[in-house]
C-alpha cells in the first residue's frame, strides 16, 4: 500500500517523462481554475469528452460530474504519450506494449499512452460513444450509469462502450469507487484522492483499497519510491 505523497511523487515523475497529450481522442483540457464569469461554459463538450469546464468549475468523467478540482486532477482523465526507454520502472516499461497496469506506480498504459488512475486506464480500453444515438433502449438506459447489454453484447460505463466483458466488469467496479470518492470529497478531498489511488490519507490517517478503508486510524506506512 502506498502513501498519497509517494503516489503523487511518482505521478509527477512520470509526467516529466511524457510528451504533451496527442490531439487524437478526447482533447486535453486546461488545468482546472477558479470559476470565472468571463469564461464561456463548455459543460456540453466537457461532459462528452472527460473534460473540465472553467466557467462552472466542474469536470466530467464518462459524463459524470466531479466538483472538486483536486479530485479531477487525481483522476486525470486523459492519456499522455510515453517514452518507455526513459522510464526507471521496469514494470512500467514492460506494461507499455501490452496495455498493462503497474500497481506499484499506480499507472496504466493503453495504445502507448499513460493513465494515472485505474478508472481512466480502464475507460481507455473502451470507446467514447454518444449513447443517445444507439438504437437499443437497453443500451441507452445502461449508459446512465453502467450495465451490460446481453442483446448487443456490449457494456456501458457512462458514455464509454466496451465490447469485452472482462474490461467492462473492471471498469464498472472502478466506477463505483469513483462515485464513493466523489461523495467523500466534500468531507476530505485527500481521502477522495486516496480512494482513487489506493493510497493513504495523511489527514484522516486512513488507508484505502478499492474505495474502502482498510486500516482506519493507522500510522502512515513507510514511503516508497518505485523508481
Amino acid at each position: 500500500m502506498t502513501t498519497l505523497e509517494s503516489v503523487v511523487s511518482t505521478y509527477a515523475l512520470l509526467l516529466a517523462l511524457l510528451t504533451p497529450p496527442t490531439t487524437g481522442g478526447a482533447p486535453a483540457t486546461a488545468k482546472p481554475s477558479d470559476q470565472s464569469p468571463n469564461r464561456q461554459c463548455t459543460c456540453p463538450q466537457a461532459r462528452l469528452q472527460h473534460g473540465w469546464c472553467d466557467a462552472c468549475s466542474v469536470g466530467f468523467v464518462a459524463t459524470f460530474p466531479v466538483d472538486a478540482a483536486e479530485l479531477y486532477e487525481a483522476i486525470h482523465p486523459h492519456g499522455h504519450d510515453v517514452q518507455p526507454d526513459q522510464m526507471r520502472c521496469a514494470t512500467c516499461r514492460a506494461a507499455v506494449p501490452v496495455d498493462g497496469w503497474c500497481a506499484e506506480c499506480n499507472s496504466g498504459f493503453v495504445n502507448r499512452q499513460a493513465y494515472f488512475s485505474k478508472l481512466t486506464y480502464l475507460l481507455a480500453k473502451g470507446s467514447v460513444r454518444e449513447p443517445a444515438a444507439s438504437p437499443c433502449a437497453a443500451c441507452r438506459g445502461y449508459s446512465q450509469r453502467s450495465g451490460w447489454c446481453a442483446a448487443c453484447a456490449v457494456g456501458w460505463v457512462g458514455n464509454v462502450r466496451f465490447e469485452k466483458r472482462d474490461a467492462y466488469d473492471e471498469a464498472a467496479r472502478s466506477l463505483e469507487v469513483f462515485f464513493a470518492a466523489c461523495a467523500a470529497s466534500p468531507r476530505c478531498v485527500l481521502c477522495a484522492q486516496a480512494m482513487i489511488m489506493d493510497a493513504y490519507c495523511p489527514m484522516c490517517r486512513v488507508t484505502y483499497r478499492d474505495g474502502k478503508p482498510v486500516s482506519p486510524t493507522s500510522p502512515a506506512p513507510p514511503k516508497q519510491d518505485p523508481h
